[in-house]
């Protein structure tokens, strides 16, 4: 018996494994003809956005055929997970659908939040470095993850297991205009964030530049024309009769790639990020390994 629970033991330490596996994947799309075709010009975004109506999706980019899901519902929050610009200067979202699979749609007219990464990318010259880790408890108090520092609402509590060796790490500080001090978590268990380290959450400062962004002007002012779907040809002599963002909308689009990682990148520095297959490996693994040992167990204890 003594033996049996040691086994069983070891096979939930085995199992725990493959979950935190499972945790730690990005996810890539099955099938995608067109996402390995440009793998290279495919950004990873990871960023929430809003459609002022409903958004459809469609194949790709290049294949503007709607598939059978079910659109985006008009002013509902919606992750692309990847974005893309084609020659004409739109930009496209890939946005995960399910089981492993997603669809395409033109972000032409949505809005982005003001968010983490807007935040760094007009702040990182003010972060300061941490020589030591700071003395947060993290068992006996709330401790509240804000997507940038002055957010309005926090984005959720830190969770901490109380049996975790590893202790949440963060990576620097900032200081805002009412002397709170920030700092940074950047990945936890799936959590990420801002925690408010010294101060009062009251008088914390707002980013004067944390503004609802709009996908439509460039610097460059690149033009294309609107784009209309082709099972679904629009005739119309009136632009403004189309309501649908994928079929109408005339406006210029601006792309920043500073500093951005491709598809490429993350398939080179991450071989197995596109799929479930190692986490399932290890869950069968454990499956198989359970069942073994029960099989020669109870067959000796009949001996």
């Amino acid at each position: 018996m003594r033996k049996l629970i040691t086994v069983l033991l070891s096979l939930c330490i085995f199992a725990s494994l493959a979950l935190c596996v499972s945790a730690d994947v990005i996810w890539m799309p099955y099938e995608d003809t067109f996402f390995d075709t440009y793998r290279d010009e495919i950004i990873w975004e990871d960023r929430t956005y809003v459609s002022p109506v409903v958004l459809s999706f469609v194949v790709s980019p290049e294949d503007n055929s709607k598939t059978d899901y079910d659109p985006i519902p008009a002013d509902e929050p919606f992750n692309v997970n990847f974005t893309y610009v084609d020659e004409g200067g739109v930009l496209w979202g890939l946005v995960y659908i399910e089981m492993g699979n997603g669809a395409w749609v033109d972000l032409r007219g949505c809005s982005r939040p003001y968010d983490r990464k807007d935040f760094t990318k007009a702040h990182e010259d003010e972060f300061a470095p941490l020589t030591k880790q700071p003395n947060v408890n993290f068992y006996d108090n709330e401790v509240f993850l804000y997507d940038y520092p002055g957010a309005e609402e926090a984005l959720d509590t830190l969770h901490v297991d109380i049996f975790d060796a590893a202790l949440p790490e963060f990576e620097h500080t900032y200081t805002d205009e009412a002397g709170n001090v920030w700092a940074e978590l950047y990945y936890y268990r799936q959590q990420d964030g801002w925690v408010l380290l010294e101060g009062d959450i009251s008088t914390a400062v707002k980013p004067e530049e944390a503004t609802e962004y709009v996908v439509g002007e460039i610097s460059e002012k690149v033009t294309y024309a609107p784009y209309v779907p082709s099972d679904d040809l629009v005739e119309t002599d009136n632009p403004e009769e189309l309501t649908d963002i994928s079929e109408a909308d005339t406006a210029t689009q601006e792309v920043s790639v500073d500093a951005a990682t491709t598809a490429a990148d993350l398939q080179e520095t991450k071989p197995e990020t596109n799929n479930k297959i190692l986490p399932a490996l290890l869950v069968g693994a454990v499956v198989a390994v359970t069942a073994a040992v029960l099989f020669v167990f109870f067959r000796k204890k009949k001996n």
